[in-house]
């Protein structure tokens, strides 16, 4: 078990919930209040029929075919969701993932398209932005799911970033697909080999990472593949 994990636990336990928007003790992390203002950004759209991504720089235009098959995301990228997952990612508040696990898991048609999948796994990060950071949220989420079902097989080893890449926000669309060409691998390709697969990540944009690693999971045998996000830019 990774030490931020068990760092994070012990967090959780000193520490009592508290609304992951205002602050107010609840041991739901969301108060009634602020749960009402995220109500205009769920979204929880399950898509089934992908279009071809589109990547624009300079006024130029790239359609791409996407290697995933579906895509399901919880909340549109906006405002108090934004806000809340950069403080997430950068503020070190990883007890905002028990909010997010709860976001999900309450949820019955979220579980049942997760059991028909076989195998869920996250975009990983290069170990010096890791370091940095303290913890990869995707990863603390992940563990968070494997704490409230057992039914899922989540694999947290599953992929590996090979190479360091910039910050893909930073980026427009077509080199943001540049960026991350070839700066992943599969540690063990066996266990895809014919298997539905999620991959987990905490924001879809323009799915130039989503595609990128959907496009090496189906060269290594992967069936079916879902992209599950907490939001959608």
């Amino acid at each position: 078990m990774k030490l931020d994990f068990l760092a994070s636990n012990f967090l959780d336990f000193i520490f009592p919930p508290v609304c992951v928007i205002c602050g107010k003790i609840d041991k739901n992390w969301i108060c009634e209040n602020c749960n009402e203002k995220l109500e205009k950004y769920r979204e929880k759209r399950f898509l089934t029929k992908i279009e071809d991504l589109k990547f624009v720089s300079s006024g130029k235009t790239v359609y791409k075919k996407p290697y995933f098959d579906e895509q399901y995301y919880i909340f549109s990228y906006k405002k108090l969701i934004r806000k809340l997952i950069i403080k997430f990612k950068f503020s070190d508040a990883s007890y905002i993932s028990h909010f997010f696990a709860n976001e999900i898991f309450r949820d019955k048609k979220i579980n049942d398209i997760f059991l028909s999948y076989d195998i869920m796994c996250l975009v990983p990060m290069d170990a010096k932005s890791k370091n940095l950071r303290g913890y990869n949220q995707t990863e603390l989420m992940l563990r968070k799911f494997a704490n409230c079902s057992k039914s899922i097989n989540i694999e947290f080893d599953l992929l590996k970033k090979v190479r360091k890449t910039k910050t893909q926000s930073l980026l427009s669309g077509v080199d943001r697909e540049e960026n991350v060409k070839d700066a992943y691998a599969i540690k063990d390709a066996e266990k895809i080999d014919g298997k539905n697969i999620i991959l987990f990540d905490d924001i879809y944009t323009t799915g130039a990472t989503s595609n990128e690693i959907s496009r090496l999971l189906k060269q290594n045998g992967a069936k079916k593949i879902l992209i599950f996000t907490i939001a959608k830019d």
